[in-house]
């Protein structure tokens, strides 16, 4: 497993690369707080804000939405951390560039799921009555079932104004009842 990784790294050089993009202007922004730091090509931005004994580290995606991480702080040994609710506790957390670029792109595309889901929304021919992470469903008339689905993967593969160069895929079929 560890050559398999280390191939991939290797091979990928841009996801290491990334990471440490990530976590060093993470650190740089809780090192100097109130100051903005950039991070994928301008794309991501952090910014420590000052609370009493602790701050935020704010992470802003590409779409412009702000992601936000408690008490957020480097311990002694120079790794990021912050406190998430784990099992009915604040609990320190530790993070590093390759869960930072999680946040970013779990972000990035449940708003692009999203901003479709909010377009599908408006139109009163769907009756959308489920949304999973990678998923839009509908209850349509049956006559107009297929024609409304080639529809949904449109707004679903149209991506919004923050990313218009982002490649966009879906699929799906009219079926009689969800499965």
């Amino acid at each position: 497993a560890y050559k398999i990784v280390q191939t991939y790294r290797g091979d990928y050089v841009e996801v290491p690369r990334g990471w440490r993009e990530l976590e060093t202007a993470a650190i740089e922004a809780i090192r100097n707080p109130g100051y903005m730091m950039d991070a994928c090509s301008g794309r991501v931005h952090f910014i420590y804000e000052q609370t009493g004994a602790g701050g935020w580290l704010k992470m802003r995606r590409p779409s412009g939405t702000w992601m936000f991480m408690p008490d957020a702080g480097i311990d002694f040994e120079g790794r990021l951390f912050y406190h998430s609710w784990i099992k009915g506790a604040w609990r320190e957390e530790s993070i590093w560039g390759g869960v930072l670029i999680n946040f970013v792109v779990q972000g990035f595309c449940r708003e692009i799921m999203y901003s479709a889901e909010m377009r599908l929304a408006q139109d009163p021919r769907y009756d959308l009555f489920l949304q999973c992470y990678d998923s839009l469903t509908s209850a349509v008339p049956a006559e107009h079932a297929a024609t409304l689905c080639d529809n949904m993967i449109h707004e679903m593969t149209t991506p919004p104004a923050w990313c218009l160069d982002f490649p966009l895929a879906a699929e799906g079929k009219p079926k009689v009842r969800y499965s």
